[in-house]
């Protein structure tokens, strides 16, 4: 679980340096969120870490300029979809 919550916790961060024009601190935040969360499966703890990692990807392609769409929103720490057993 710490690893986990350093991810999270690297996540904010990116996000407080990208909004102080930070934006090479918010990547490398990032990445090694990034990093932390490949280990983990799609759902950890309630949280839907697959939409996660998507939504940080989406936004490390952002800031490498790889991305041209529409700015994207800050990415929301959801909860995992349930998965019923039949």
């Amino acid at each position: 679980e710490k690893t986990f919550l350093q991810a999270l916790i690297q996540v904010s961060a990116a996000f407080h340096h990208l909004q102080r024009n930070n934006a090479i601190g918010s990547a490398s935040l990032l990445r090694a969120a990034l990093r932390r969360l490949d280990r983990f499966p799609a759902a950890f703890g309630g949280i839907g870490v697959e939409s996660l990692r998507e939504n940080i990807r989406a936004w490390l392609e952002a800031l490498n300029g790889e991305r041209t769409s529409p700015p994207l929103p800050f990415p929301a720490i959801g909860a995992a979809p349930h998965l019923g057993h039949s």
